[in-house]
């Protein structure tokens, strides 16, 4: 079993604190010391990265710790990586072949065109 970290009440992505396994089990604590019903992973994520707390439409604000850190580039399922093959920052735009590189530094499956 692992834990997921939310940091604010109306986050829609929490911080997996340890990897876990698509179909595994992932407690989520809240940063208040409350915990909320657990969740199934949808598909592999790594420790450190975020976890979708519910299905998040295209265009959609990703919050975490109470703010939009971005926004989803194409829909994106509960449970599922909440990372930078899904999400385009409200900041800075980070190129295709940047997204590329990470994904594969990362050991993760190369993203469609979202």
């Amino acid at each position: 079993m692992a834990n997921a970290m939310i940091m604010a009440e109306p986050d829609n992505v929490a911080t997996v604190l340890s990897s876990v396994t698509a179909g595994s089990r992932v407690e989520l604590i809240e940063k208040t010391g409350g915990r909320r019903a657990p969740m199934e992973a949808g598909e592999g994520i790594p420790a450190g990265n975020k976890i979708a707390l519910e299905a998040i439409p295209k265009g959609k604000d990703i919050i975490k710790y109470g703010v939009a850190v971005g926004y989803a580039s194409c829909d994106i399922a509960e449970g599922t990586l909440v990372h930078v093959h899904n999400v385009r920052s409200h900041r800075i735009d980070i190129p295709d072949g940047i997204i590329d590189e990470i994904l594969n530094q990362m050991g993760l499956k190369q993203r469609g065109n979202p």
